[in-house]
């Protein structure tokens, strides 16, 4: 898509058409070349314009009908929710982050930005996105545009939108190794290669892939938290301790009265077997369903619209905050870690993911109860 709220490129119905494609000629034959210097600065005075407080919002908004009427036209169905991954190259990460609210706003649905050595200014709301990952070569000289440009990504400014979706986690700067900005040498290039043998445009794709599949690394990213929580302390005792009291072993119904008719421990499911619930254990079911306990089910929503509304409102993708990080390494605290860089984290594996040994007892309410030759489903 090019930086045109018409939608049209610069080598197609416009007067001076014949110039861009004369000077993209000459820009592929020879980067340095004089007319191809003028594209990129072209495209940098619309960056500029995207980024101008004065004319930015309506610039924006009408790159941001150019999308919705993209994805209209390509069958995406507008009352779904259904997620939507932007990808920005050069000034189009500026494109894609600018006019992100305004698309979120009128899909409502949650919005990621994935940027290619993108020119990104600071005026725009980046705490409206879902995540931001920022993809910069070692040697991209153009991405560094935006630090010099724009004051409100200097330390200086902590309130900038840009400072503080750093600090909430929403922006993860993911470095791709020793390319540039443009072909030859760039991060699309396919005649480039790297240490390990992939192009780096080879490279760009897988990273891209691993980021919309949620399978991306982060550097430095932990598991283990190196100091004792109060948690760790209490579950040293063996009566805090599921395990303490076997399933098998049920004390007399006279002296016994559950909290619920179905009561269970909530597992957590691996990373690779996301089905869009959490594995329950059940420690107590009502009559008619005594078989089931000490089995593990699947536990899951109902398909009801309404309620599937609900579930994806509340559905949001996990990158731990600076602070988040922090304290979850150093300070003692209880955090998720194990849910940390997951996309379209649901409550019910938020709730699951809250305690680190999969040792919350939680009561289900009146669930569904699906039986079917692959196994047992409890719907709520």
């Amino acid at each position: 898509m090019p930086y045109s709220v018409m939608n049209t490129l610069l080598t197609e119905d416009r007067p001076l058409a014949f110039l861009w494609r004369y000077a993209d000629r000459l820009r592929f034959a020879n980067p340095a070349s004089l007319l191809g210097v003028l594209v990129n600065l072209r495209n940098v005075l619309i960056v500029g314009v995207s980024a101008d407080k004065r004319y930015g919002p309506l610039y924006n908004q009408g790159i941001a009908q150019v999308v919705y009427n993209g994805l209209v036209k390509n069958g995406y169905p507008l009352d779904q929710g259904i997620p939507v991954t932007l990808i920005g190259y050069s000034g189009g990460g500026q494109m894609s982050c600018a006019c992100a609210p305004y698309l979120k706003r009128a899909l409502g649905a949650p919005i990621d930005v994935i940027s290619l050595g993108g020119v990104i200014s600071a005026n725009i709301n980046l705490l409206k996105l879902e995540h931001l990952y920022h993809l910069v070569g070692d040697t991209d000289r153009v991405e560094r545009l935006g630090p010099k440009l724009f004051p409100g990504r200097w330390p200086l400014f902590p309130l900038s939108y840009w400072n503080r979706a750093k600090r909430r986690g929403k922006l993860s700067l993911i470095a791709m190794g020793p390319v540039g900005h443009q072909v030859p040498g760039g991060i699309l290039d396919p005649q480039t290669f790297l240490a390990d043998g992939r192009s780096a445009l080879q490279h760009t794709l897988d990273t891209i892939q691993a980021i919309l599949q949620g399978q991306i690394r982060f550097e430095g990213e932990e598991t283990q938290r190196p100091i004792p929580s109060h948690y760790d302390r209490l579950r040293a005792n063996p009566l805090l301790q599921h395990g303490t009291y076997p399933l098998h072993q049920r004390p007399h119904p006279n002296r016994y009265v559950p909290i619920a008719d179905w009561v269970g421990r909530l597992i957590l499911p691996p990373k690779a077997e996301r089905f869009g619930g959490v594995y329950y254990e059940v420690h107590h079911a009502p009559v008619g369903y005594a078989d089931l306990i000490g089995h593990v089910l699947k536990l899951t929503w109902t398909t009801d619209p309404l309620v599937q509304r609900f579930v994806q409102a509340a559905t949001h993708d996990v990158h731990f905050s600076a602070d988040a990080d922090y304290s979850s390494r150093f300070g003692g605290s209880i955090h998720p870690v194990w849910l940390n860089h997951w996309l379209r984290v649901d409550p019910l594996e938020s709730l699951a993911g809250s305690l680190p040994n999969d040792d919350l007892i939680v009561a289900v309410e009146q669930p569904q109860v699906e039986r079917m030759a692959t196994g047992i489903t409890l719907r709520i």
